[in-house]
């Protein structure tokens, strides 16, 4: 308390205010695209010293938004080329169904086409789960029926029972000389337990990871994507991370979620953005 009581308030006060300001400096100088979100941003400042810094931190926009966004506008570019002649012949009514009961829903096919980039892709068989036990054995069946390679993409590689299981079998297929790819975000596999440790096994064995966005001090700008892609004509996504708890064994007791298994020339798709995310985060 006499230590406290003893402080130069005034010269703490000072430091204080002097901080904010080159904190604010810093906040003008990378929102300064974005006018709304600097005024934003200067009132948590300037209302909550210091405290404000650490949310801007954690939550606030810097380089990292701005190197996502413009390698985002790159992968846009790329896959415009592969939508571009799909979309003409589609607009032209020239495109004709294998399925001729798919023609019922031409409008919303194009609107998907059109909106989202949904590329149409024909004579697919899929599978849905929602029972974590039985996705993941299809998909180890998957990974031990692996012949060239196995590409795996995950918000959550957990450090357990499953996620050892999981590693262990990728890194049984490396070492059969398959090229085997798996890709984490860095946050969300941090919060697991995972570690670059943790995937050792793969790596010995000649299997790679990537660590998506390695900083753990930012919780936004993240990849929550779920997917895994097998010899690139089969192909897992869904809601479902690599831990226990999504089969049931976490506190929280059963996990009921849902993911596909797509077996055909839709699973193309999911290994273009398989790629497109490792060459953003390794740099290939």
């Amino acid at each position: 308390m006499l230590g406290i009581v003893g402080m130069d308030w005034p010269l703490v006060t000072g430091v204080i205010y002097l901080l904010n300001t080159l904190f604010a400096i810093i906040v003008i100088f990378f929102e300064r695209r974005n006018p709304t979100a600097t005024l934003a941003w200067l009132m948590v400042l300037f209302f909550l010293p210091l405290v404000g810094f650490v949310l801007y931190l954690f939550l606030g926009q810097n380089y990292t938004r701005q190197r996502l966004f413009t390698l985002k506008a790159k992968d846009d570019a790329t896959l415009r080329s592969i939508f571009e002649e799909q979309h003409r012949r589609f607009l032209e009514s020239q495109h004709r169904f294998s399925n001729p009961e798919a023609e019922r829903y031409r409008d919303v096919i194009l609107a998907l086409l059109r909106r989202n980039r949904a590329f149409l892709t024909e004579g697919n068989r899929v599978e849905i789960y929602t029972d974590g036990s039985e996705l993941f054995d299809a998909l180890f069946a998957a990974i031990r029926d692996a012949r060239h390679h196995i590409h795996l993409e995950y918000f959550i590689v957990n450090n357990d029972e499953l996620g050892r299981e999981v590693v262990h079998a990728l890194a049984a297929k490396a070492a059969e000389g398959l090229e085997v790819r798996l890709l984490f975000d860095a946050l969300g596999t941090r919060a697991g337990g995972g570690s670059r440790a943790a995937f050792r096994e793969l790596t010995d064995a000649g299997g790679r990871i990537g660590v998506f966005f390695p900083s753990v001090y930012r919780i936004n700008y993240r990849n929550h994507r779920k997917i895994a892609v097998i010899d690139g004509r089969i192909g897992f996504i869904g809601g479902f991370n690599i831990g226990d708890e999504y089969l049931g064994r976490g506190p929280l007791g059963y996990w009921r979620d849902t993911a596909v298994k797509i077996t055909g020339q839709a699973a193309k798709m999911l290994q273009l953005r398989f790629f497109l995310d490792w060459n953003f985060t390794t740099g290939e």
